[in-house]
């Protein structure tokens, strides 16, 4: 957990970070209240609570990971698949590198989508099986993109279109330290799908 949120801290994570931040601002950044689920240490929830002013609540079902986040951010131990928030209590549901670690990513999305207002918007970012990064990394002994549990994008894709008018493009190019922009399925490190709920 603690090598996890040490990433963030060095350049190189640091850089992942900032692009992730920049794409979130854009999707989510009118947003007034904004759950994270997976949020972890809460490092890019932070963030986008200072630039944007939204209220941001992490959720992780990870004691751990919510230990090592900064004090500022409203967290909750739970479970995606299973939220206690109400009905229609969110403007927005973020989703960076998790849902794709979920159990049941359907149940995710299903909950996703019943926490979230009329009109209410849904960006999630996932790993990209497919890209080369991806793949370097499931040869390291160590990495955790093993426990990554689904692969399968057009099926996540389909059971997130259910509920969301999504758009989805590929993103944050990554090759050894080097960060850069692609939209190429071969060099982009993120599956991102984001719109409105249904």
């Amino acid at each position: 957990m603690k090598k996890y949120a040490d990433f963030y801290k060095t350049g190189f994570g640091r850089k992942i970070l900032e692009k992730e931040l920049e794409l979130v601002l854009v999707e989510l950044g009118r947003s007034k209240r904004i759950l994270s689920i997976g949020c972890g240490p809460g490092f890019l929830e932070t963030g986008l609570m200072q630039i944007s002013g939204a209220k941001v609540t992490g959720l992780d079902s990870s004691k751990e990971m919510l230990q090592q986040a900064p004090k500022e951010l409203l967290t909750v131990l739970g479970s995606a698949e299973k939220m206690d928030f109400a009905d229609r209590e969110f403007d927005a549901v973020l989703f960076v590198t998790s849902l794709e670690f979920v159990d049941d990513y359907k149940k995710a999305v299903l909950e996703s989508a019943r926490i979230l207002k009329p009109k209410g918007r849904v960006l999630i970012l996932m790993l990209n099986p497919e890209s080369d990064y991806f793949k370097e990394h499931m040869q390291k002994g160590d990495s955790y993109f093993k426990k990554v549990r689904h692969k399968n994008l057009n099926e996540i894709k389909k059971v997130v279109a259910k509920y969301f008018s999504i758009e989805e493009r590929y993103f944050l190019g990554i090759k050894g330290e080097e960060v850069f922009s692609s939209s190429d399925k071969k060099t982009a490190s993120l599956f991102v799908m984001s719109g409105e709920k249904k």
